[in-house]
């Protein structure tokens, strides 16, 4: 036997073991495992996410969030929480998060007495965080201090086209804070820019006020920028 063959063999040989190993001992593909809550993300930036799909749950919690103020709670498998009372969670599981990060959800009731919101460098003590609010087709930026003060940073305004199944998000890099809105093409920046500097970490999280019992968001996602 030539040098050639033997090593066309051995090459042959070892292509069958590899996928012996990745198909099992009876020929069957093995399946695929996820890890709950979690995403992936370019560069190894941590990214968290909730879709709420489960049974009804008061206070939200899952081991991942903690509430802080009101609570808030799963109905339906989407974000509720109780009457004309101010509502916040943030996500707490694992480490602590990079201080540049984002927060984004999807809207699921576009009611006038409803207001859903996304936070950044939101904490159980201290300052509240900052908070993108939905409330109709309009969006406001907050910034609420440690006596749940809520104090408008810029009111956007009508934003062309928001209401339910679209997409609210917000980033904060360094003192610079970022909306956006997703019409389901993408998201895409609402207005300008803006520069706060009174909160310098925290968590992503998620807060809601309503007057009625209705679902407010779904579909949860944090991470770090």
């Amino acid at each position: 036997m030539g040098m050639r063959q033997l090593v066309l063999i051995l090459f042959l040989f070892s292509s069958v073991a590899a996928t012996a190993r990745l198909t099992g001992a009876v020929g069957q593909a093995q399946p695929m495992r996820m890890l709950i809550g979690k995403k992936a993300a370019a560069g190894g930036a941590r990214v968290e996410t909730d879709d709420f799909n489960r049974a009804n749950e008061d206070p939200l919690g899952n081991g991942t969030w903690t509430n802080r103020s009101q609570n808030l709670n799963v109905t339906s498998n989407a974000v509720g929480a109780g009457t004309n009372v101010d509502s916040y969670a943030f996500w707490s599981a694992g480490v602590a998060w990079g201080n540049n990060q984002y927060s984004q959800c999807t809207i699921t009731s576009a009611a006038a007495d409803v207001y859903n919101s996304v936070g950044v460098r939101m904490a159980a003590t201290g300052d509240f965080g900052y908070i993108l609010s939905q409330n109709g087709t309009g969006l406001i930026l907050y910034y609420v201090n440690s006596a749940e003060s809520w104090s408008v940073i810029v009111d956007y305004g009508t934003v062309t086209g928001l209401g339910v199944g679209d997409g609210i998000k917000l980033t904060i890099s360094g003192t610079t804070l970022t909306a956006y809105h997703d019409d389901g093409a993408g998201f895409v920046q609402v207005g300008s820019t803006q520069t706060h500097s009174s909160i310098t970490s925290g968590s992503p999280g998620i807060a809601v006020f309503r007057t009625s019992t209705t679902p407010c968001l779904d579909n949860w996602e944090g991470g770090e920028l």
